[in-house]
């Protein structure tokens, strides 16, 4: 106990300069709290609404982003259908602004963490927990794409939990993310390299079926704690994606029903037409599991 209070103090007094200028920050009527971490978009916060007084989660975009007009334009329109946008596996967007330099998207504030952390905490899921997450999940995605709106980035790390444990979908790909930074030849990648559909690589007929693909990645790294596809490089894993089949999930995991290793067989198929047709079939597939 001792021990961590030194370690808790020593970080405190190391940090402290950071610490007090974020909380002198302010965007808005927002008042800048603590970090909650850093991702392709730019940085999130805790922040407090000076209006409402309560919590909020603030993410600041990075200006470089926000000077790709195409990004600009993007995140605008989604963003402003997202405010007016409400279910209840899809975060809550309150606000978008811009102050001076920066651009700025304020959500409600979720305690429970990501999908990625519950996953680490509580491999294995077990299985009938696995499929109340997958049609949360699917729900909110039907929702978005009934909107019109392409997810582009689904992946545990982009899935919230609640205070209740319920999943909530969060951050968009609004904006064009830094992954593949050599392979500007084969078109804009939209999205997590791993979790992204072969179309989004080559940017060739991109609509909701690439959040299609990604579901089915979802459903085999929940399952299983591992990647269905993998590589030692950005070529590598890219290679794997247009041309590997990964293994049968129920090789893996015995314990899941019967279906689950065809309906992830289905999500990653390369060619979207021989992918589910929306998440409507989806959701009708994970009840008869």
């Amino acid at each position: 106990m001792s021990i961590g209070l030194v370690v808790a103090g020593r970080w405190v007094v190391a940090n402290w300069r950071s610490l007090i200028n974020i909380r002198a920050r302010r965007i808005s009527h927002f008042k800048l709290l603590s970090p909650l971490g850093k991702g392709g978009m730019g940085e999130v916060y805790k922040a407090l609404d000076l209006n409402t007084r309560e919590f909020v989660a603030i993410k600041l975009l990075h200006p470089e982003i926000m000077k790709d007009t195409q990004n600009r334009k993007r995140l605008t329109n989604e963003g402003r259908l997202l405010a007016s946008f409400s279910h209840p596996n899809v975060v809550r967007v309150f606000e978008l602004g811009e102050t001076g330099r920066e651009m700025f998207i304020a959500m409600e504030y979720l305690s429970g963490g990501t999908l990625q952390e519950f996953l680490e905490k509580n491999h294995p899921i077990e299985p009938a927990r696995l499929l109340v997450l997958l049609r949360e999940i699917a729900g909110g995605l039907a929702a978005i794409h009934r909107e019109k709106i392409v997810h582009r980035d689904l992946k545990p790390g982009n899935l919230m939990l609640d205070e209740q444990g319920q999943v909530r979908i969060m951050d968009f790909g609004l904006s064009k993310s830094p992954l593949v930074t050599t392979m500007t030849s084969l078109g804009t990648v939209l999205g997590t390299l791993g979790y992204v559909a072969p179309e989004q690589i080559t940017g060739a007929g991109v609509d909701h079926r690439v959040d299609i693909f990604s579901f089915g990645v979802v459903m085999f790294v929940m399952a299983t704690n591992k990647a269905p596809f993998s590589g030692e490089n950005e070529m590598a894993l890219i290679h794997a994606i247009f041309n590997y089949t990964p293994p049968d999930v129920r090789d893996i995991r015995t314990d899941l029903p019967e279906g689950y290793s065809e309906m992830v067989r289905r999500c990653l198929q390369k060619d979207p037409a021989d992918r589910y047709p929306d998440m409507a079939a989806i959701l009708g597939a994970l009840e008869t599991l």
